[in-house]
């Protein structure tokens, strides 16, 4: 009963022991799965949504592992060995569009965000032991990082990431705004030496101390022109970065 969703699949699987876990989409227990990684047969599948565009995590909350899926309307934790339903906060987004990934807070939290919210685009839950179970809550729920397709970045209290085509960093305990930055549009980015390296959506490559006192531009330059979707990949001192027709090699290595 899947449905291939409108803007195609996007979800990337996720390995666990011996499994592969991967969001599928469809109903009666059947929206996420766990194939065996050598022969392909299904181990389990659970849940039951449409299918979102974001990819699963797993962390461990409360002294329990979990996989925690962001499916087309809810954020659904499961056991990842047997796909059993540990707890589910509901999010309803337009066109299903929950794409970016969820980000873990260390210790017992979970940051959400999208970018079509039916009420607000982003929060922080929190996880805890409920009875014999799970339970989350929200800690807060607000529009302050509303991340289209770039995943946000989380570095000691705060979160880094585009809250549709501002650049931004905001709380995570309380979820204040601390400095916003236009010019690099529904931009993606990642966390290096304690720096974030942001690539616009049409080419701006910028490098920003990430720090949340202020907005601290160490260097910028147009690289690329056209659509830049891609987040950028650091390994080695270089960074590769691409737009829908070419990739670019930069040098990082300090001389």
């Amino acid at each position: 009963g899947g449905i291939r969703p409108d803007l195609g699949y996007s979800n990337s699987p996720l390995a666990f022991e011996n499994l592969l876990l991967v969001t599928v989409g469809g109903h009666n227990g059947q929206a996420v799965v766990a194939f065996d990684q050598k022969t392909g047969e299904r181990m389990w599948a659970s849940h039951s949504d449409h299918n979102g565009y974001s990819s699963p995590i797993t962390i461990d909350a409360a002294g329990v592992q979990q996989t925690v899926f962001f499916t087309g309307t809810q954020a659904v934790s499961v056991a990842p060995a047997t796909g059993e339903i540990y707890w589910t906060y509901p999010w309803r987004t337009d066109s299903y569009e929950n794409v970016s990934t969820p980000v873990f807070i260390p210790g017992d939290k979970i940051f959400l965000s999208s970018p079509h919210p039916k009420d607000k685009g982003s929060a922080v839950l929190q996880i805890g032991r409920s009875g014999n179970g799970l339970a989350v809550s929200p800690l807060w729920k607000n529009n302050a990082m509303k991340n289209h397709f770039s995943t946000s970045i989380y570095k000691d209290n705060y979160i880094y990431g585009t809250d549709r085509a501002i650049l931004k960093c905001i709380d995570s305990r309380t979820g204040e705004t601390m400095w916003r930055q236009r010019g690099f549009g529904e931009g993606t980015l990642i966390y290096a030496d304690g720096h974030l390296i942001v690539l616009g959506t049409y080419g701006k490559l910028g490098l920003v101390e990430a720090t949340h006192t202020a907005y601290r531009e160490k260097a910028s330059a147009q690289i690329l022109s056209g659509k830049c979707y891609t987040v950028p990949s650091l390994a080695n001192g270089r960074l590769y970065v691409r737009n829908q027709r070419e990739i670019v090699c930069l040098d990082f290595q300090q001389r």
